[in-house]
């Protein structure tokens, strides 16, 4: 039984990864996603984790730095997802792990770009840089 559980998950898994490497965009995107499906982007949370300094957010305080913080609650990485994605304001905020936050990002960006014949790699990008940017 275990057996048959555990190859469904892994069947899933490849699918995943199907689609990420799918992507036509900078290898360093897909490094990116990479970092973002097992939550290893260098983020304070993760630092103190190894044991190095503190996890709280050097920019904003006495808010934990972990990756939705820096994909998504940090003021800069904010107002750049509304100005870039046509998003509600309820739906952006609602709690996701990392992974459903991209995914909910890339399907509002890809109505958002079909709507403005814009290239499909671009999405990817912008999360590769925001990140940059970041850090």
């Amino acid at each position: 039984m275990y057996k048959l559980l555990d190859e469904e998950q892994q069947i899933g898994h490849r699918n995943e990864w199907k689609k990420i490497w799918k992507i036509q965009a900078l290898e360093g995107v897909w490094y990116f996603v990479w970092l973002l499906k097992y939550d290893r982007l260098l983020t304070n949370w993760n630092k103190r984790r190894l044991g190095i300094g503190s996890v709280m957010s050097g920019y904003c305080g006495n808010i934990v730095e972990d990756t939705m913080h820096v994909l998504r609650d940090f003021p800069l990485v904010m107002s750049f997802w509304l100005n870039v994605v046509e998003v509600h304001q309820e739906n952006f905020m609602r709690p996701y792990d990392q992974m459903d936050f991209v995914n909910n990002i890339l399907t509002e960006y890809r109505n958002t770009a079909a709507d403005k014949n814009l290239t499909s790699g671009i999405h990817q990008e912008i999360k590769w840089i925001s990140w940059k940017l970041k850090n």
